[in-house]
């Protein structure tokens, strides 16, 4: 119980800031909180259910000074894994004991499965009529609205710039996967469609509460499974950043899109401004990592390009990080 806590940066941390959050939301979070802090979780723990009394009721924490985390085996005895063999070796990762999940850890991840799961189906059952209303009409037939109707006075940025800057950027993804050997270009394949069939209803949740709910944990379980032995680890972490970073910077682009709708900004403008920023964030991006890796030495093994993971001095949590950012 003492996990209810009203201090500011604590809180700001999970739900984002609370005077933003819509009351409704706030209620919803805290009757979730109790429910599952103070009654579910000590109630599969103390039944011992799946073996969790043989281990912390909240797991291990992560030792941070040292960087590495400890992790608990079917016998609830402590595992500590090393991290250069786990990260340059994929026979020693098939190695590893399995491992398991504490009580709290494992509550969270099927709630986060939960989460998307009822995310689609809320979608269609309290939104389907109406996001199907919207498709059949355009800026000049919503008279009723100031804003599209002073945004209708703007040429509109034509739906073909989108497809052609989306076939581009796949061809490229596609390429880069491939020659650069971080994991098959088709799987290219699976990460789209995931990121288009969460991006709707997640849009949704965070435009009416602020609350991001992003399936990181989904494509993280998703890379695992399609990557299990192969292209490991660097097709878990490029899996990732599509299927993650899609729907962030998805969401970031309609965020603007709306931005600019209340302040009349043309969309032409808007579209070509930010393309013009990613190309140039791309570009600096590049030069500085590329530099890094030049001007340090012993950063990463150059020679051992193709081999499981060449850059031993990061951990996966910093690369995927620096991918994303």
């Amino acid at each position: 119980m003492g996990t209810l806590v009203f201090e500011w940066n604590s809180i700001t941390q999970v739900i984002g800031s609370p005077i933003l959050v819509p009351y409704w939301a706030l209620i919803n979070f805290f009757v979730g909180f109790l429910f599952f802090a103070w009654f579910f979780i000590p109630i599969i723990y103390y039944s011992n259910l799946w073996n969790f009394i043989n281990l912390p009721i909240t797991g291990f924490p992560k030792i941070e000074q040292l960087g590495f985390t400890v992790f608990f085996t079917a016998d609830g005895k402590v595992f500590l894994p090393n991290l250069l063999q786990y990260l340059t070796n994929s026979t020693y990762a098939k190695a590893i004991p399995p491992v398991l999940y504490d009580a709290t850890t494992a509550t969270a991840s099927y709630l986060i499965f939960a989460s998307l799961a009822s995310l689609g189906v809320h979608t269609i059952l309290y939104h389907g009529k109406e996001i199907l209303d919207y498709f059949r009409t355009s800026l000049q037939k919503r008279e009723n609205d100031i804003h599209c109707t002073l945004m209708s006075k703007y040429t509109e940025a034509p739906e073909w710039w989108y497809i052609l800057l989306f076939v581009i950027s796949f061809v490229l993804s596609a390429l880069v996967c491939h020659f650069g050997e971080f994991m098959p270009w088709y799987y290219l394949f699976v990460a789209i469609p995931f990121t288009f069939v969460c991006l709707l209803p997640i849009g949704i949740v965070q435009a009416t509460t602020t609350v991001n709910i992003l399936p990181i944990f989904i494509a993280r379980i998703l890379g695992g499974v399609l990557f299990e032995g192969r292209f490991y680890p660097s097709g878990i972490m490029t899996f990732m950043v599509y299927a993650y970073q899609m729907q962030t910077r998805s969401l970031s682009l309609i965020l603007n899109l709306k931005f600019a709708h209340f302040l009349k900004i043309s969309p032409r403008t808007l579209f070509m401004t930010q393309l013009s920023i990613t190309i140039m964030s791309v570009i600096i991006r590049y030069l500085i990592t590329n530099y890094i890796l030049i001007i340090i030495p012993g950063f990463c093994d150059i020679s051992s390009i193709g081999t499981d993971w060449p850059c031993t001095s990061l951990d996966l949590q910093t690369v995927f990080f620096a991918m994303i950012g």
